[in-house]
């Protein structure tokens, strides 16, 4: 279960990097590439480490049950809200302002939030 959960978070971990390493220096066309990128990074790592904590006891006090085990609902739930609600704010700032360069600062944010997922996804393939 560990090197699956492991190659799948790695490989996502890449991607990310793979994906601000070809958009640096780009145009607005190639920023607006990696953002789109950014955003599905995004998803897959909420996604991978919802799946990570899935039978296991959970020290945040969100996302977990009455008997302190990992509620997967309510993670679904928080983690929709949570990510859902900073790329809609992300996409009305893009469509407001579109003569503003707003797709690099909006991939920066979506890769650094994805690599701080990761990083517990990972951690949590770790515990045993």
């Amino acid at each position: 279960m560990c090197r699956r959960s492991c190659h799948g978070t790695t490989r996502v971990l890449l991607v990310c990097l793979l994906a601000a390493g070809i958009a640096h220096g780009q145009t607005k066309r190639g920023w607006k590439k990696a953002w789109i990128v950014s955003v599905g990074a995004l998803i897959a790592v909420n996604v991978l480490d919802a799946r990570s904590s899935v039978g296991r006891y959970e020290t945040n006090p969100l996302l977990r049950d009455s008997q302190g085990r990992f509620n997967t609902r309510r993670t679904v739930m928080i983690k929709s809200a949570a990510s859902g609600g900073m790329l809609a704010i992300q996409m009305v700032l893009h469509r407001r302002m579109p003569e503003q360069s707003l797709e690099r600062p909006s991939a920066v944010v979506n890769f650094a939030a994805a690599a701080a997922v990761g990083s517990t996804a990972f951690r949590n393939t770790r515990i045993r």
